[in-house]
């Protein structure tokens, strides 16, 4: 968690790092305002599964492998179904849980 006058993005690399004192992370699951290439590269150097929301306008032409993938995913199957391909719906659950 991060306080409010900070963007969850400027956070993501110490709070993964955080986590990772106390347990392996494998997987990193955000919406939307987690959808950055620097993420997705912090993440791929550590062998993290990213699964983010990519943006409606995110390009498949460059940037890490795994946010190509994942905005083609999301083009081509839309939100709905990549959804449930991916696991992305249990983001909730988190968010629940925290609140």
């Amino acid at each position: 968690m991060s306080r409010d006058e900070v963007h969850d993005s400027e956070m993501t690399g110490r709070m993964i790092e955080r986590s990772m004192k106390a347990g392996s992370v494998s997987r990193v699951i955000g919406d939307g305002a987690y959808d950055s290439l620097r993420l997705y590269s912090y993440l791929e150097r550590r062998g993290i599964e990213p699964v983010i929301r990519p943006r409606r306008n995110a390009r498949t032409d460059r940037g890490p492998p795994s946010r190509r993938s994942s905005a083609m995913t999301m083009r081509d199957l839309g939100y709905d179904i990549r959804r449930r391909v991916v696991g992305y719906g249990k983001r909730w659950m988190a968010e629940t849980a925290i609140s």
